[in-house]
């Protein structure tokens, strides 16, 4: 419970440096505010789209973590038991750098999709991106 508190408190640091790594080119923050301040009835498909895609960003960036302190402590164990000179042992050590950051990247990918989707979706309601054949 502890490593997930911790966990939550790192990815939700990652998102908060991702949105200001974003803001000028898509004002993530004026796009939050505007979706979360709406009240659309019936809701767009829109918003259950956006709502999937959090939670597996939510997901990503966790699994980046959990991966990492699980490899981590299973290589503690192994090598204590093992050593590392099996071509397992090295195998094993590229799982520990590639899985985490696998996993860091998709969630890197997951919410710049969100910020777009988001944006695109405020603007398609306020009729400021509707194509000429919609109109």
């Amino acid at each position: 419970m502890i490593a997930g508190s911790l966990f939550e408190i790192i990815s939700g640091a990652w998102e908060v440096k991702w949105d200001r790594e974003l803001e000028a080119d898509m004002q993530v923050d004026e796009n939050w505010y505007v979706y979360l301040s709406r009240s659309v009835s019936p809701e767009p498909v829109g918003y259950r789209y956006l709502s999937r895609i959090v939670t597996r960003m939510y997901f990503e960036s966790n699994m980046a973590l959990a991966s990492l302190s699980f490899f981590l402590g299973s290589a503690t164990i192994f090598f204590r038991s093992q050593g590392i000179t099996s071509v397992f042992s090295w195998s094993f050590i590229a799982l520990v750098i590639i899985v985490p950051f696998a996993f860091k990247r998709s969630a890197i990918r997951s919410h710049f999709l969100l910020c777009e989707t988001r944006r695109e979706i405020n603007e398609r309601i306020d009729g400021k991106n509707i194509s000429n054949s919609q109109a």
